[in-house]
């Protein structure tokens, strides 16, 4: 993970929760300040002098398996849902390159989380391991000596219908493979939705306002309040706004952390639209 998406990772959210199953969810005025921590795929929450590590395969085994769930009244927006130990944690207006990577890690999580998925090489089976990046997912296997990296998956498809295996196609230096993962069928499925999420154009889901950002900002650094002032638009917006160009490698934040500035990939995605 590249320190831009490491940076984006530690954003602030805001969030909801309730005590036990028949508690009560607290009002909008209550909600607290959190922090998702996805470096460490762990969401970290801050509740006054008192912090609480939920890890996801432990939550979202539980839980709906980070399903976006709509609520009715004054949070009727997009919500991540988990449900943990002896509470509810609801995720509430995380920015969209952090929603789609939340819904991704977890459903890695998950997979590497029940250790039942295996991979097939030489005829021997290893516990596969994945990682997530902007390249795509990695495929691993664990063997004696640690991890034995097999490329970044290509595809993924059904072995002469067999639900429990599935012929993964990677690549890397060395060219195409292809391997044997064995593992449940739901597990797999999650999988195949996190390649979905890997492998889509991050340039298809910029928004005018994303763009207009990538322009000013290959003129020269900028602040975030400077932006606001340079394209009219609150503050709130452009940083929001930031927060995805971050996570996708488009900008760079300066080393005190108070300009922003185009990054290479920027540039040049500037030049091919």
């Amino acid at each position: 993970m590249s320190p831009q998406e490491s940076l984006i990772a530690k954003t602030t959210v805001k969030f909801l929760w309730k005590v036990g199953k028949n508690g009560t969810w607290l009002t909008p005025g209550n909600w607290k300040e959190g922090i998702i921590n996805l470096t460490s795929e762990r969401i970290i929450i801050a509740e006054g002098h008192i912090w609480h590590e939920i890890f996801h395969n432990q939550i979202l085994n539980l839980g709906s398996y980070g399903k976006f769930t709509p609520m009715e009244g004054d949070l009727a927006d997009p919500i991540v849902f988990a449900e943990g130990m002896d509470y509810y944690l609801t995720l509430i207006k995380l920015p969209d390159a952090i929603r789609e990577r939340f819904l991704a890690l977890s459903a890695l999580a998950i997979i590497r989380g029940s250790k039942k998925l295996k991979v097939s090489e030489r005829g021997k089976r290893f516990p596969a391991y994945l990682e997530l990046n902007g390249g795509g997912i990695r495929l691993y296997a664990r063997k004696e000596k640690g991890l034995s990296h097999l490329g970044i998956i290509d595809s993924l498809r059904p072995l002469r219908s067999i639900p429990e295996k599935r012929v993964v196609k990677t690549r890397d230096e060395r060219g195409e493979r292809y391997f044997l993962l064995v593992g449940p069928t739901p597990h797999l499925d999650l999988l195949l939705y996190a390649m979905e999420w890997a492998r889509v154009n991050p340039l298809r889901r910029l928004s005018e306002l994303h763009w207009r950002i990538l322009k000013e900002l290959d003129r020269s650094s900028l602040t975030t309040e400077k932006l606001s002032q340079n394209i009219g638009e609150n503050s709130l917006q452009i940083s929001k706004a930031l927060y995805d160009l971050l996570f996708l490698g488009l900008i760079e934040m300066s080393s005190t952390r108070s300009h922003y500035r185009l990054s290479r990939r920027g540039r040049l995605a500037l030049e091919l639209t």
